[in-house]
């Protein structure tokens, strides 16, 4: 009776510990019980709470890394529960890319992600004194504070200051401004879509557009006007209709005049979007405000090549001035083809549909184009007269520009830790209050918008992932409290048999 006794015991205890560990497995895989989940990849192998990059076609498996050949890629991470923080480490190689960017997905309507960035060159390559507090960096063109905090604190009363990625809750303003009654005309003729930056103070925001359709192509060709206030809130809206002839055919548009006249705004920057596609030509600008510079992009279109759709075409060279510290330039035509000048550095165009880009020289740089005909790009602004030129983006910085106008720049940026050969890591801190848990998992997304397809792509080699959750630690160790003593008392039972 004895050993029958012990062998059920045996039995038992045997399931239950079976049954046991298969629940404490559960528990902490789906619970979490020390409210922090920690996972790493070497994306070489598939693990159960991380995925591999995807979708598969933008990158190539190589024998230790993944090489990005499209934009943007995502992984998930298992979310059993709602984590308050996240902790991305990667190990990577840039290439020759200059800006690399990691988020979220956060929960809202659509495709939304909130990103922060990864690597940044232009900041990397800063040489000022800097400051960091493992978050954020400070960079001072004349070490001044001693930290982010003492720099924080009256950051918001100094001139020069430029933000990246980082809420100093400051408007940009330009000292000694003054209204003027006189009015502007830009006579240079723009094609396509353009946004570009103006500024006001006790007066209107007065501007009238001149426009007209080259009707070159198929379908419909409407004009769509945004302005933006200084905190980026859409305070107009337009939608300038087709001019009625939709076919290739179709003979050129008369002129159209669009006017737009905001009274009592804030003093400030504010950002006009006019959105149409290549058919649409603004032929003429005039304004009030003295202060107008262009967003990434220019298309210049005083040239022969439009001389069918518009007789009174200005066949004039252009002038322009620029912060962009990278330029690249594109002709669709043959009358496009020409000689640039770059600071005084020649810039052969001499072949159709192809960009030629050209690094530009530190400061303001000058552009002078002949011909026209040529689509310009790069990542700053540009101004068609000196006297229009002004930087707003110095308060909220997309990269690193050097001015005489900053002084000091404050971003929620780490500079990467060098490995070996090109390989570099970087973390990047999120708070998770708004992420999107779908289907279990939390999504990230890599973003690389300027991919340069002919240059050195990125290449990911690792990925970890630490997850913390504040607010269920209370909970938490109370849960390894009840289970250790469960571990405890079964421990006690083997020893008795």
């Amino acid at each position: 009776m004895k050993k029958i006794t012990k062998f059920r015991i045996f039995f038992n205890l045997t399931f239950s510990i079976i049954i046991f560990l298969i629940f404490f497995n559960l528990i902490e895989k789906d619970f979490v019980l020390n409210g922090n989940l920690s996972l790493a990849s070497n994306l070489q192998e598939k693990i159960p709470m991380l995925s591999v990059l995807y979708p598969e076609h933008r990158s190539i498996a190589q024998e230790n890394y993944y090489e990005i050949i499209a934009e943007p890629i995502y992984f998930n991470v298992r979310s059993p529960i709602n984590f308050d923080q996240a902790e991305v480490e990667i190990e990577f190689d840039p290439g020759d890319q200059e800006v690399i960017y990691l988020g979220y997905a956060e929960d809202q309507e659509g495709w939304a992600y909130k990103t922060h960035t990864l690597y940044n060159r232009s900041l990397n390559d800063i040489s000022w004194d800097k400051k960091s507090d493992g978050l954020n960096t400070l960079w001072q063109k004349k070490p001044k504070f001693n930290s982010l905090e003492e720099f924080i604190t009256v950051g918001n009363s100094l001139d020069g200051v430029g933000t990246y990625d980082f809420e100093l809750k400051e408007n940009f303003i330009i000292h000694n401004y003054q209204a003027q009654p006189t009015e502007n005309i830009i006579e240079n003729c723009l094609r396509g879509e353009h946004k570009f930056y103006t500024y006001l103070k006790n007066e209107n925001l007065d501007f009238t557009f001149k426009i007209q359709d080259i009707n070159r192509t198929e379908g419909g060709d409407p004009l769509i006007i945004k302005i933006h206030n200084p905190q980026g809130k859409i305070i107009y809206y337009r939608f300038i209709i087709d001019d009625g002839y939709s076919s290739n055919i179709d003979p050129a548009s008369d002129p159209r005049y669009i006017s737009i006249n905001l009274p009592n705004l804030k003093e400030g920057v504010y950002q006009v979007e006019l959105l149409a596609n290549d058919d649409i030509f603004i032929r003429e600008i005039k304004t009030k405000q003295q202060k107008i510079v262009f967003i990434d992009r220019l298309y210049l279109c005083d040239n022969p090549e439009y001389e069918d759709g518009f007789v009174d075409l200005k066949y004039e060279a252009t002038n322009i001035q620029t912060n962009a510290r990278e330029l690249s330039f594109y002709t669709p035509h043959p009358t496009g083809l020409q000689t640039v000048n770059v600071d005084q550095k020649i810039i052969p165009i001499n072949e159709r549909h192809k960009w030629i880009t050209v690094k530009t020289a530190p400061q303001i740089s000058k552009i002078y184009s002949p011909k026209n005909n040529l689509k310009i790009s790069g990542r700053g602004i540009f101004s068609l007269e000196e006297n229009y030129y002004f930087n707003p983006e110095i308060i909220s910085l997309r990269s690193y520009i050097d001015s005489d106008d900053l002084q000091y720049l404050i971003a929620r940026y780490q500079v990467p830790q060098t490995l070996e050969e090109n390989w570099i890591k970087n973390k990047v801190y999120f708070n998770l209050n708004n992420a999107k848990i779908e289907d279990g998992n939390l999504k990230f997304i890599i973003s690389v918008p300027d991919l340069k397809k002919e240059a050195e792509k990125l290449k990911i080699r690792h990925i970890k992932v630490n997850l913390i959750n504040l607010e269920n630690k209370t909970f938490s160790e109370s849960w390894q409290k009840f289970l250790e003593k469960a571990k405890n008392n079964i421990y006690n039972l083997i020893e008795k048999i």
